[in-house]
């Protein structure tokens, strides 16, 4: 079986990790059930939501872990503590994909990136969709989405089988000539082909840890609308870099942070557009940040090893995603604390002033991550002047 197959059955098997490991999405579609359903505050939620993301704290491990041990036992390892408990294997299992993605797509790693983690986004519309129809239908599409991404490897082995039935019969033809021909000085000649950051991610998550309550405030029953939009778009987001550089290698395009540059302002302004009370803007500002932030989660990686060098970057990688689960909690918990100063004695908050104070002070916080960006690309700027020349 050539190496390319290998390639990419490796890959599929990624997607579908990733498809696994993508369930802490759901939490905002079923936070206000669970909210009322166990008599929970507002920071005793936001509690709960940071318990979901505190194993990134410790992602450093698998980091290092990945370096010294084999990718399997890695694996096995966030699986065990997946047993335990969602948070702690998150890093593991993140890990494992990323390594082997960019060890086996060292030329195409932005593309094979960004393919892996858009099905993590994409499996929140999954289930969704999955609540409104049979169980019969239910069982087909999930089939029907996990087998899709095997018609690749597939294709290119039946497609290897046929170029080497057409190499065998082409050497034969020619062997029969010479025989014919008897011209002994000739000489036949085998040619071998060789087949050879963050302050976005923390708003998205606190965003989407709050989206059934902002919700739930606003009057707007449709969370899970909402959670699948966010999804579907972020499905999108982190699969747009992707094409990009797969359609426009080569020629003249921008940095990875000036990517960002260019996609954290409009998070900042779908913040502020969260302050008008229509349900409209509420859809509009979902799929906005959604779109955004699923593609700086692909070109984070990219960036990561294309700053940092690909030798070490699983300790690289999680000891830049620690801060996400700290930022959560401070920035989750005085979201907590404004919706609990505007509520009536039950906790219940109802109406814009909810969260009003808190879109402002998180699209300020995407206005200075998107300042931080900027000196990123001014002090980025020859390193990659230079690597566009090369």
């Amino acid at each position: 079986m050539p190496s390319t197959t290998f390639q990419w059955l490796s890959l599929v098997g990624i997607i579908w990790l990733q498809a696994i490991n993508g369930t802490n999405t759901n939490f905002p579609a079923y936070s206000s059930q669970l909210k009322q359903l166990l008599s929970m505050s507002q920071v005793q939620l936001n509690n709960l939501a940071f318990a979901s993301d505190a194993g990134k704290l410790f992602g450093c491990f698998s980091g290092i872990a990945a370096v010294y041990l084999p990718l399997w036992l890695v694996l096995m390892i966030g699986s065990t503590l997946g047993l335990i408990g969602y948070g702690n294997s998150i890093c593991w299992i993140n890990t494992v994909c990323y390594v082997v993605t960019i060890r086996n797509f060292s030329s195409d790693r932005q593309v094979a990136v960004g393919l892996t983690t858009s099905y993590q986004g994409l499996m929140s519309s999954l289930q969704f969709v999955s609540s409104k129809i049979s169980p019969l239908g239910n069982l087909i599409g999930i089939l029907v989405s996990l087998l899709f991404p095997l018609l690749v490897p597939v294709s290119m082995k039946i497609s290897a089988l046929v170029g080497l039935w057409h190499t065998k019969r082409e050497r034969l033809r020619v062997y029969h000539l010479t025989v014919e021909n008897q011209t002994p000085n000739e000489e036949r000649t085998d040619n071998e082909v060789k087949e050879g950051e963050n302050n976005r991610e923390v708003q998205e998550i606190v965003f989407l840890n709050n989206l059934g309550q902002i919700a739930e405030s606003r009057g707007c029953s449709g969370t899970s609308s909402l959670v699948s939009l966010s999804s579907s778009f972020g499905f999108f987001g982190r699969l747009m870099p992707s094409l990009m550089d797969y359609f426009y290698r080569g020629q003249c395009r921008i940095s990875r942070p000036a990517s960002m540059v260019a996609l954290m302002a409009p998070i900042a302004g779908a913040f502020f557009l969260l302050l008008n009370k229509t349900h409209l803007a509420l859809y509009i500002s979902t799929a906005i940040i959604g779109v955004c932030t699923g593609a700086i989660t692909s070109i984070s990686v990219s960036t990561t090893t294309e700053l940092f060098g690909t030798k070490n970057f699983s300790v690289n990688h999680n000891v830049l995603v620690a801060n996400i689960p700290v930022g959560s909690f401070l920035f989750g918990y005085m979201a907590a604390i404004i919706y609990h100063m505007e509520g009536h004695e039950h906790g219940k908050c109802m109406g814009m002033e909810c969260y009003r104070n808190t879109f402002i002070i998180w699209g300020s916080l995407c206005f200075f991550g998107t300042f931080l960006a900027l000196i990123l690309q001014a002090r980025t700027r020859k390193f990659y002047s230079q690597k566009a020349i090369e």
